[in-house]
């Protein structure tokens, strides 16, 4: 049980907290935030606790609905970029 529990915990990157609390600021809650994305809330929790990476469509929709400039993209998905160019 350890050892599978182990490959389930590599397979997430984290908690994206900073977007989370983006989100929450911005939206009040993560549905609200579904909602004007047009997106399920399970799209966007497995973004959120890092089981899903997003591909760069929604990168761009989530940082648009968010009203930050792709500059701020790095500090939101920093474990995905670090993942990335470690691979």
């Amino acid at each position: 049980l350890d050892q599978r529990k182990g490959d389930v915990m590599s397979k997430c990157e984290g908690m994206r907290l900073r977007l989370k609390m983006e989100i929450l600021f911005k939206y009040g809650t993560q549905r609200s935030f579904c909602i004007a994305c047009q997106k399920s809330d399970s799209w966007l929790s497995e973004i959120v606790v890092g089981r899903r990476n997003p591909n760069e469509d929604d990168i761009v929709l989530i940082m648009t609905k968010l009203g930050l400039g792709m500059a701020d993209e790095e500090a939101l998905f920093l474990r995905r970029k670090l993942k990335e160019a470690a691979a």
